[in-house]
Formats: C-alpha cells, sequence, structure tokens
C-alpha cells in the first residue's frame, strides 16, 4: 500500500545560516513520499541561491517577493497536493522519523478534519534555552512545527487571516473550539526548534519587544470569535472571550486583573501573567526549561 503525500509547507525569510540543514534534515526523512514547498519572502542574502543548489524533484521552489509570512503559508498551501500537511521553519530541523511519527496517528483519518501535535525540542547555543523537550507530560506541542494535519483539516482552516503575525494560533483555535475535529498527540519529539536571536518571536527579545509581538500574535481571539461566534457552543465562546480579554489586560500589566477572570485555568492566566511586565517576563527567562518542559 502506496503511503500518502505529505506536503511540508515552508516559508523563509533570510535563512542562510541554517537553510541546508533544514533542507538536508527533510530529504533523509525514513518517509520518503513528501513534497517540500519552500516560498523565498523576499530574502535579502543568500538563502535563495542554497536552495537552488537542491535538485531533488521532490523541492518545489517559488519567489513571490516579500508577501509576509502568513500569506506565503497561503501561498504554499494552493501549491501543495499532498494528502496530510505539516509546516516547517527554514532553521528548523527534523530527526528522521519526524513524518514517520506525526501522521501515524492520523493516517486512516481522510474523510475527518484531523491534526496532531508531536513534542519539540529546544536548540541553542545559550545553556538555558537548549535541549528542553516541550512541553512537560505526554501531549504534543500546539505550535506550528509541532502540527501535522489532513486535507479536511485544511479545508476549514485555510486561508489564514493575513493581519496575524503567525500561522499556528489560528490551527490552534480551530482544534480547540470546533468539536468534529479529530485530535491526537505523540510523546515523540518531532522538531527541533533553534532558538536564536532572529526568530519572529524569540525567547533572547527583550519585554518591550516581545510584548509586542505576543500583542500581534493573540489577535487571534477576537479575529476567530468574530468569524466563527454563531458556530461556537457557549462554553467556546466565553472562552474566546476571556482570552482576548486577559490578552488586553496583560498588555496593559493589569496583571492582578487576570487573575480574577473568570473560564481561564489557573495556567492560563499564569501565563498572560508572566507576560505582562518585564520582572515576570525576566522570571520567566531565567527559569526557562522548570516554566516550559523538561529538560534532555
Amino acid at each position: 500500500m502506496n503511503k500518502p503525500l505529505v506536503s511540508i509547507l515552508m516559508p523563509v525569510f533570510n535563512e542562510e545560516k541554517y537553510i541546508s540543514e533544514a533542507i538536508e534534515s527533510v530529504l533523509y526523512q525514513i518517509y520518503s513520499n513528501f513534497e517540500l514547498i519552500i516560498v523565498d519572502d523576499g530574502s535579502t542574502d543568500r538563502t535563495s541561491a542554497i536552495i537552488k543548489q537542491y535538485s531533488d524533484q521532490r523541492i518545489h521552489f517559488y519567489q513571490p517577493g516579500k508577501v509576509g509570512k502568513v500569506a506565503a503559508y497561503n501561498f504554499a498551501l494552493s501549491k501543495s497536493i499532498g494528502e496530510y500537511i505539516c509546516f516547517f521553519a527554514g532553521d528548523d530541523i527534523l530527526p528522521k522519523d519526524s513524518i514517520d511519527n506525526r501522521i501515524s496517528p492520523i493516517k486512516n483519518i481522510s474523510n475527518d478534519p484531523a491534526i496532531s501535535f508531536c513534542k519539540m525540542q529546544t536548540l541553542s547555543r545559550i545553556k538555558k534555552f537548549n535541549g528542553v523537550v516541550i512541553p512537560k507530560g505526554d501531549k504534543g506541542n500546539l505550535s506550528g512545527g509541532a502540527m501535522m494535519f489532513n486535507r479536511a483539516f485544511s479545508n476549514r482552516s485555510f486561508p489564514i487571516p493575513e493581519e496575524l503575525a503567525n500561522e499556528d494560533m489560528w490551527q490552534v483555535q480551530h482544534a480547540l473550539y470546533f468539536k468534529d475535529i479529530v485530535i491526537k498527540h505523540t510523546p515523540l519529539v518531532g522538531i527541533y526548534f533553534r532558538i536564536h536571536s532572529g526568530n519572529s518571536s524569540s525567547k533572547q527579545d527583550n519585554f518591550t519587544k516581545k510584548t509586542e509581538s505576543m500583542h500581534k500574535r493573540f489577535i487571534v481571539y477576537k479575529l476567530f470569535l468574530d468569524r466563527y461566534q454563531n458556530s461556537l457552543d457557549l462554553k467556546g465562546q466565553l472562552r474566546l472571550k476571556a482570552l482576548n480579554k486577559a490578552e488586553s489586560l496583560r498588555y496593559n500589566n493589569k496583571w492582578i486583573k487576570i487573575l480574577l477572570l473568570n473560564n481561564l485555568s489557573f495556567v492560563q492566566k499564569m501565563r498572560f501573567v508572566m507576560y505582562s511586565n518585564s520582572f515576570f517576563y525576566t522570571l520567566r527567562m531565567s527559569c526557562f526549561s522548570l516554566f516550559s518542559g523538561r529538560g534532555k
């Protein structure tokens, strides 16, 4: 029986330092039936020249110009034909068994929308950020590089609104708030996530830069609620309204009011609190492994 085709969507921007290692980690996958769709989002370094050196017919390379990260993901999906889809970045690395392990929980689900989440392990020259497996426990990480989904799921969740700063939060909301979507978790590391100063939302950012980047990500709660309010149950509506309120309070450093909100768990509240001011943010970063996952 032939293995289903997996489409790997990979927008890149100025990744000349890491792009070769990223591409080669895909080419050496145990699971070989894939297409790697690389979209150069207006790079000004040698990224495109390096990509063009690869002649593997499974690589499809596009240069639409500077369109923005989310628009590049939408473009990549429009060029894909795989039954299953995952996101990948030009600075990350896939373990050799990544695709195999991540497609396994959902490979027999084709009609119903389905998504799987794996764990990720950090890579960094900074010791406290290196080798951390995220998250703790048996579940996978709810982030872009850790997800694999089928075509039925992409038909529900694309196109991603281009006013969002990142691609993954939109997908996560679909998984969390629509009851007919099948969610599977694999306790295995499926991606090595590189932490460096060039990340779109870097662990090395100062608080001022970090809070702005998070605010651009967290507008997803309002956008999702506005679009799907009539399709969501009451519990989902209340949770999204609370998340949207928590983000407003976080952004304005009103962390005590966050703790008083209804319809959010204590853990959810603390995630907002820890990014509400420079003191809590510094504490959060100094204890990265403790809060985020476990050491290797």
